[in-house]
């Protein structure tokens, strides 16, 4: 009886973490694309497979085959710890050599080899795959022999120098991330701690209950009832789901687009939905150094008080608007902020994800020009300022990576021989082939305002998708309406509005939003269409294959004079070299940017 009482309760704590396990699968697989999620699904499948062993194991009733099997499942699941550590190091923005993953993916290999084949026969047979890596039994386990001691069966085994190489790798992988996190926390160089712990916690609880089951195996014996190791991994599991599922891992910083955050000239905070603030630039901290990085997470009325309370007033101003409400602000108050000699004018920009306000970007608009009774600075940076926010579409939209920028130079070369054949004399000049490669980034910027499911939905979208898809024309359109509405350059506002709100019109009038057809179509939208389209097919985007250059310069081709002028078309077509050549050379430096970015998380800040 006391050894079926063991039995038993191994078999149910296999069984639990295994239904625990898929279940959690089930649910991590119906979350919304990121790169989070990403990693969620490969850490969910590989501790399903490890669970799975455990559970064939407990339930093989001493059959040797079973229990062989079972025994490779729930090692090669452990293999997911190193995959994850280099997808954690991802997200946590530390760039690992290259060497570095050659050394670590050739130890993994030589692992896996050994846990696949530690049972193959002595010599090789063409008919039995298992014998193909007869060159490696022994390596992993030297000698190994089923055994049942009170009713549960197990492997017994003596270890090889395999083992060794597994053992290591775990070792400097557990070692390696609790420096970088250590480092991270300490610093507080992120903002998203708690979510850092949890994830630590998640990759360190099956290190810590493989441990317990040493422990374990030395006082009771070899046949434990209960595998800490099989409860570990689902526990870290449901930590996983609820970091997924619940918390949604949602850092608005990092759909603040920090590349650009981080690098703009003019002071910059970032706010969640609940008013706290959770970021702010460099500049920010240059300016006001009374807000210290100490004070992110605290609620926006302990961080800007004093001088900085316009920044208050114009976020209750931006919350009033959206609810319909009155602002509850003091009566004749200057929403202005001076600093050495500079006046600052608090200005706001909504981050919307999954059609929801998740936060703000409040950035100081230097006005000092302005209240000097010269309004030409301040047009000058609101026209740049603009141009910003472009990033924040591209960073909305995680297919269209780098989108932005291609089409820009796309743009700008297809005007380019326009002019220089002599075409649209009248329209096309020197500032207008400028204007156009300024303002081609801000085609898309009415993404922020739709659904991100939307854009990563592989597939088809349905009929009413599409009527949502395309709203983000007009109102891009309507957004630059209203922030360039006093800009000085008339032509870079009027242009950046004909190319949000047209780009997606047809030359036979079958596009939207407005049906135009021919000459009634911008003309700087009639060359967005073409370099939008033509950047659309050669890269890799949810609902449709990567296309070749040539491939789309054909199907460009065959669009003429439906889709696309045919006057652009025939001007495209006769640069497709340079075209092609521009593509090569800023996918180029887009690599060379990111191998050479430096970010807080890089691997020298972590030293």
């Amino acid at each position: 009886m006391f050894p079926m009482q063991w039995l038993t309760v191994s078999q149910i704590v296999s069984a639990i973490s295994l239904l625990l396990t898929i279940i959690c699968l089930v649910i991590v697989t119906l979350q919304k694309p990121s790169s989070e999620l990403h990693l969620a699904i490969v850490y969910t499948i590989f501790t399903v497979v490890s669970c799975l062993g455990y559970c064939g194991i407990a339930f093989s009733n001493g059959d040797v085959n079973t229990i062989i099997l079972s025994t490779k499942l729930r090692l090669l699941g452990t293999l997911v710890l190193v995959l994850v550590f280099f997808l954690t190091s991802k997200y946590l923005k530390v760039d690992l050599p290259l060497y570095f993953h050659i050394v670590v993916s050739a130890a993994v290999l030589f692992v896996l080899m050994t846990i696949i084949f530690f049972d193959a026969p002595e010599s090789p047979s063409l008919a039995n795959p298992l014998s193909w890596g007869f060159f490696c039994r022994h390596w992993y386990f030297k000698e190994f022999e089923v055994k049942t001691v009170k009713g549960i069966s197990y492997l017994d085994y003596q270890i090889g120098w395999g083992y060794f190489v597994y053992l290591s790798l775990s070792l400097s992988y557990a070692v390696l991330l609790t420096i970088i996190f250590a480092r991270i926390i300490i610093k507080k160089k992120r903002t998203d701690i708690k979510n850092l712990i949890l994830l630590y916690l998640i990759i360190m609880i099956p290190n810590v209950c493989y441990l317990i089951d040493l422990a374990l195996r030395r006082l009771i014996g070899p046949a434990i009832p209960i595998q800490s190791v099989v409860l570990g991994r689902a526990a870290a599991t449901l930590i996983f789901v609820y970091l997924i599922g619940i918390k949604r891992f949602c850092n608005v910083s990092d759909l603040a687009s920090n590349t650009f955050f981080d690098s703009m000239n003019i002071p910059a905070f970032v706010i969640d939905s609940n008013e706290h603030l959770v970021n702010m630039n460099k500049t920010a901290r240059g300016f006001f150094p009374e807000v210290k990085d100490s004070m992110i997470g605290k609620q926006i009325y302990q961080v800007f008080n004093g001088p900085l309370e316009p920044v208050i007033n114009e976020i209750l101003s931006t919350m009033a608007d959206e609810s319909g409400l009155e602002p509850l602000l003091p009566e004749n108050v200057e929403n202005t902020i001076s600093v050495a000699n500079i006046i600052f004018q608090p200005k706001i920009y909504k981050i919307i994800s999954d059609d929801k306000v998740q936060g703000y970007v409040v950035w100081m608009e230097d006005v000092t020009a302005l209240k000097n009774e010269s309004i030409e600075k301040i047009q000058a940076l609101r026209d740049r300022m603009i141009l910003g926010f472009s990033s924040l579409a591209e960073n909305h939209d995680f297919s269209t990576q780098g989108h932005l920028h291609r089409t820009s130079s796309y743009a700008k070369a297809i005007a380019q021989e326009l002019y220089e054949q002599g075409m649209f004399k009248d329209q096309i000049t020197p500032k207008f082939i400028s204007t156009i490669e300024q303002v081609a980034p801000l085609h898309d910027i009415g993404k922020t305002y739709i659904s991100k499911e939307i854009f990563n939905k592989p597939g088809k979208l349905d009929e009413n998708e599409i009527k949502i898809m395309h709203q983000h024309t007009t109102l891009g359109a309507e957004f630059l309406s209203e922030t360039l509405k006093e800009s000085s350059n008339s032509l870079f506002a009027q242009m950046a509005i004909d190319i949000a709100l047209r780009h997606h019109e047809w030359w036979n009038g079958k596009g939207y939003p407005g049906a135009l057809s021919g000459n009634d179509i911008p003309l700087c939208a009639r060359i967005m269409a073409v370099a939008d389209t033509f950047d659309a097919l050669v890269t890799v985007r949810p609902y449709k294959r990567t296309f070749t250059c040539e491939e789309a310069f054909e199907i460009i081709q065959n669009e003429s004079g439906t889709h696309f002028e045919p006057g652009i078309v025939l001007c495209f077509l006769s640069i497709s070299d340079k075209i092609k050549e521009l593509k090569n050379k800023i996918e180029m430096q887009d690599r060379k940017l990111e191998e050479v970015e430096e970010d807080f998380y890089s691997p020298d800040s972590l030293v």
